[in-house]
């Protein structure tokens, strides 16, 4: 449900620097506050929904498959989506409804992480199943007392909580290719029976983090199979159990080890972590405490990879040794926490991917504390700009290409932008062996822009032969230019006859106002690139025909 509304004037405060911008927009008696990382936002105020005015037209991303059940409804003092769900022994998918139809998603960049929160209140249903329909798919099922299960679970969905009706997951965007569009969330009820689900305040934003776990929101009591419960947790031994247990007011992950060697044993995995995509560069880290471990071996992508990528904890001295491959960078671990960066090389589609095998110190039962595990995604770049406006665009044959004063800017997925250095960048294409518009190709991490040059022939002198031009011109006759012959001379191509055609690399003619009917002296120019070259021409005075006449006249006698 929403806060309580105040109604204040339209007030913006434009962003200077690393000031984030903040809108305060008024409408139907309700401030929406907006910031530059929402991307999507609606609260149904002011909206009137039928089957001939839907919420698809009014807010551009909610979507219902049965719009003549559903309407905005006045509830607890707010505006809201009323979706009826129809009655069903599994679930009705005649009646789901969601968010994101029709491609509009489209302002949610792919690759890149997004928390969405919404009110969703459920009535006559057992459950609502939530999914991201994508390439990348995640769900999870929530219930009407908040607890939240997975069923199968997928591995794009993560930082879920179901709390006093408000669901919070985050999402990694990605296309989805069977229906073509960029990716949905779908809401469906399981077992409904005249059914109704009530949705508000819907707010997508860019996320931070990709998963920013706490298990906060998990229910004590034991980690069961993988597909049961949102968790991030796998047991892979069949002498270790896990648990989420509350410690100092917090709950932890904890899996207990009966070992029946000393020799390294794979006990666990870091799971659901799917969304990490490929050539992409993370800041990962986790809190992690164990007892009875000589060591534990944490390993990228477990055994689904050939190239193996892995580093020890050694609990004796609390440090990090055999880190192994050139993926894993920065490993420490201090304070209980274990931090690392990862160059991901392969867009997982299994969901264990950071393996955890253990030595331990004795038979003894030995045990893992995990929490906290926070996945940060550094922005990528999304294009690079160039600002060309000083930059030396005309060049003659055989110079050397002046990129001083070019401004190269690169565009990242988190809005950030930076000015490259020339040393950052490169620079392909130039050819000035010969004439003509030629294309500038600068590159950068992968990403190109490009502007246009002009090479034109370095010209040392220019003959013009006008002898056998016409230069007098009789009263009302043409100008011609019939017979004159240019030469150009240049550095590295000697003496070339010209062509009268400036506009494919020739010369150009003026005739100095030349006027058939207007008798005079008039000066013509020849031009090429920057030399030219005049003649002069006459037009004559108009000739005048003088006829003498004489006659008698007979007189009669």
């Amino acid at each position: 449900m929403k806060n309580t509304k105040v109604l204040i004037p339209l007030i913006t405060i434009v962003t200077f620097g690393a000031i984030s911008a903040t809108t305060f927009l008024k409408a139907e008696n309700e401030v929406v506050e907006q910031d530059d990382e929402i991307v999507y936002q609606t609260n149904f105020e002011g909206m009137t929904i039928s089957k001939t005015s839907t919420a698809d037209i009014n807010t551009g991303f909610i979507w219902a498959n049965d719009w003549e059940h559903a309407r905005t409804v006045s509830r607890n003092g707010s505006n809201m989506l009323e979706v009826h769900l129809f009655d069903s022994n599994d679930y009705s998918i005649l009646g789901g409804f969601g968010i994101g139809s029709a491609s509009n998603l489209a302002r949610c960049k792919d690759g890149e992480a997004y928390t969405c929160s919404c009110y969703i209140e459920i009535t006559g249903m057992d459950y609502l199943f939530v999914e991201f329909v994508g390439n990348k798919w995640g769900s999870v099922i929530i219930y009407p007392d908040g607890t939240v299960k997975d069923n199968p679970g997928g591995s794009n969905m993560s930082n879920v909580s179901y709390v006093n009706n408000v669901l919070t997951f985050t999402f990694t965007k990605t296309f989805h290719e069977r229906d073509n569009v960029d990716g949905y969330i779908k809401l469906t009820g399981y077992n409904c029976h005249d059914a109704y689900a009530y949705l508000d305040n819907v707010v997508i934003k860019k996320s931070k983090y990709m998963m920013d776990e706490k298990f906060d929101y998990m229910p004590l009591g034991t980690i069961s199979d993988a597909n049961q419960t949102h968790d991030n947790i796998y047991i892979a031994s069949v002498n270790a159990t896990g648990a989420y247990v509350k410690e100092n007011n917090n709950t932890i992950a904890k899996i207990t080890y009966n070992p029946t060697t000393q020799n390294k044993t794979e006990l666990f995995y870091i799971n659901r972590l799917g969304f990490i995509n490929a050539n992409r560069e993370y800041d990962i880290s986790f809190d992690l405490a164990a007892t009875n471990l000589d060591s534990i071996t944490i390993t990228y992508g477990g055994t689904y990879v050939s190239e193996i990528n892995s580093f020890d904890i050694n609990f004796t001295n609390n440090t990090i040794t055999n880190i192994v491959g050139n993926k894993i960078s920065n490993v420490k671990y201090e304070n209980g926490k274990v931090s690392f960066k990862l160059d991901s090389n392969v867009n997982f589609n299994q969901i264990n991917q950071f393996e955890f095998e253990a030595v331990p110190t004795s038979l003894n039962e030995a045990t893992v504390t995990l929490d906290n595990i926070k996945i940060f995604q550094y922005a990528t770049i999304e294009e690079i700009v160039l600002n060309t406006s000083l930059v030396k665009t005309s060049y003659f044959i055989g110079d050397e290409l002046d990129t001083t004063n070019l401004i190269v800017i690169a565009n990242y997925t988190d809005n950030s932008k930076k000015e490259l250095e020339a040393t950052d960048y490169e620079v392909t294409g130039f050819d000035s062996s010969s004439a003509g518009k030629k294309k500038v190709i600068v590159s950068y991490n992968g990403k190109q822009a490009t502007y246009l040059v002009t090479i034109d022939r370095k010209l040392q002198s220019l003959t013009v032969d006008s002898s056998n031009v016409k230069k007098e011109f009789e009263y009302g006759e043409a100008f011609s230019f019939e017979g004159i012959k240019v030469l150009a001379t240049f550095e590295t191509l000697g003496e070339v006859e010209l062509e009268h055609n400036a506009f494919l690399g020739g010369y150009s003619i003026s005739n100095g106002g030349f006027d058939p009917r207007r008798p005079g002296t008039y000066t013509v120019t020849v031009t090429y690139l920057d030399k030219t070259y005049t003649y002069d021409v006459v037009v004559k005075e108009r000739q005048t025909v003088t006829f003498d006449v004489s006659y008698e006249s007979e007189k009669e006698d």
